[in-house]
């Protein structure tokens, strides 16, 4: 993350750049990777006639595709699409880190689903008084 601020511009800071994203991997047991698609396909020779079956695995949404982001080449820009992703995977990163984790216990147990539901539930309250007093 890069967070330069344009001392002639100031005014023109949107936040921090993401320069690089660097991932993990993943040591799968086989037949349980999720990202990927084995594909079995049927294919027969023209002259021969003979039957055979190709395996093609294809990549697959999913939420592990969050620890291999995209590479970028040495001195390569990425296009825009493959930096707004980035930028969302920074944001939900800092999410997990922030919020997710520290509670990591209570949304285990159920208890910090409960306290949002209040959290909701006293923000409805409030919208209703809110209405309320305008209507008087």
């Amino acid at each position: 993350v890069k967070c330069e601020v344009d001392d002639s511009d100031p005014l023109s800071f949107e936040g921090p750049d993401i320069v690089s994203c660097k991932g993990c991997t993943i040591d799968w047991k086989k037949g349980k990777n999720v990202t990927v698609k084995t594909l079995k396909k049927k294919q027969k020779h023209k002259s021969k006639g003979t039957v055979r079956f190709v395996t093609k695995t294809v990549q697959k949404d999913s939420f592990f595709n969050f620890f291999s982001p995209p590479s970028e080449a040495a001195g390569e820009q990425l296009d825009e699409d493959t930096q707004a992703l980035l930028a969302a995977d920074f944001e939900i990163g800092h999410v997990l880190k922030e919020r997710v984790v520290p509670r990591a216990v209570l949304y285990f147990t159920g208890e910090a689903l409960q306290e949002d539901e209040y959290d909701e539930d006293e923000e409805d309250m409030d919208d209703e008084e809110d209405d309320d007093d305008q209507n008087e």
